[in-house]
């Protein structure tokens, strides 16, 4: 795998993992004014249920995109697995909690468990992520540095 794809793969990462773990809220107090007038309360938005296949569709997406890039994370030459981790330590380990989270989100959804096709792709993930888990040990590289 070439190293600018290594380092995309690291960059596209580190963007998952700073939008899906975003600052935690400001707990400071803030001093507020007494309100001087009632607020009138107005309608909620409403918005359409999601449609079911469009969900399943959009996760399967993900699914996808995981398994590919643990695939050509686990047929990366150990040196380049290696450079991996030293431009971003983190890397190894994101793909496992984006695979994990995946799967947590599938075990929450009904209509995404009975669906065959997710559950085929569910069995690949693991597949490919074994194999990266393998070619972590096979090249001697701890993935929890």
């Amino acid at each position: 795998m070439p190293t600018t794809s290594l380092k995309a793969l690291a960059i596209a990462l580190a963007v998952i993992a700073l939008v899906g773990c975003s600052s935690q809220p400001d707990t400071r107090s803030v001093p507020t004014a007494a309100p001087t007038q009632r607020a009138t309360p107005s309608p909620a938005p409403t918005e359409a249920p999601a449609d079911s296949d469009d969900v399943a569709a959009s996760y399967l997406d993900n699914l996808l995109a995981v398994i590919d890039e643990a695939s050509a994370m686990a047929e990366a030459s150990c040196d380049d697995l290696e450079l991996a981790q030293q431009e971003n330590p983190n890397v190894f380990r994101s793909v496992h909690g984006f695979a994990q989270t995946l799967k947590g989100v599938a075990a929450q959804q009904p209509d995404l468990t009975q669906d065959d096709t997710v559950k085929s792709t569910l069995a690949e993930l693991d597949t490919t992520m074994g194999e990266l888990d393998g070619a972590f040990m096979l090249c001697g590289i701890n993935p929890n540095p």
